[in-house]
């Protein structure tokens, strides 16, 4: 199905140069009752591509953003994103600060001090430091993967 698709889309793109193409595949559904299910999804897969820039995008390879692009009411999403960062943003804005920056690189080093000096040009003492004062703001150990998962969702939720 991906290659059908790919073929489709660069054919396309040739017959009509300066036009993006988007492509979303559906999950394989063997009922036609479930046929609108692989529609929604192929809906929610196409605007991933559109949002990545990417041609085709096959709903069922799409990881967390299969539940984030399904949901019907995309405030509840926004309220999460705001709700989960608020004392990180307000803080951000008061002190000129790079909290939320210094959280998500946190998250996606899995916690490691040394990753995120060197991704943030930083020392490690101050990396710690940071890390010490979202701990507070944020009232969590990020120890275990419950306390790391709302962040972690939220800022899934920013990039969409």
């Amino acid at each position: 199905m991906q290659r059908l698709a790919e073929g489709t889309v660069r054919r396309a793109e040739k017959r009509m140069p300066g036009l993006s193409l988007y492509v979303g595949i559906g999950s394989l559904r063997m009922d036609i009752s479930q046929m609108s299910v692989s529609y929604y999804r192929a809906r929610a897969a196409a605007r991933i591509a559109m949002k990545e820039k990417c041609s085709v995008v096959q709903f069922d390879e799409c990881g967390l953003n299969r539940l984030l692009y399904m949901t019907s009411d995309p405030d509840i999403l926004r309220e999460m994103e705001e709700e989960t960062l608020a004392a990180l943003e307000a803080y951000d804005a008061k002190h000129h600060a790079s909290y939320v920056e210094t959280l998500e690189c946190y998250l996606r080093h899995n916690g490691s001090i040394q990753a995120v000096a060197e991704e943030m040009y930083t020392h490690r003492n101050t990396v710690l430091y940071r890390i010490g004062n979202i701990k507070k703001l944020l009232n969590t150990s990020l120890e275990t993967p419950e306390e790391r998962l709302p962040y972690q969702i939220a800022f899934y939720i920013r990039k969409m």
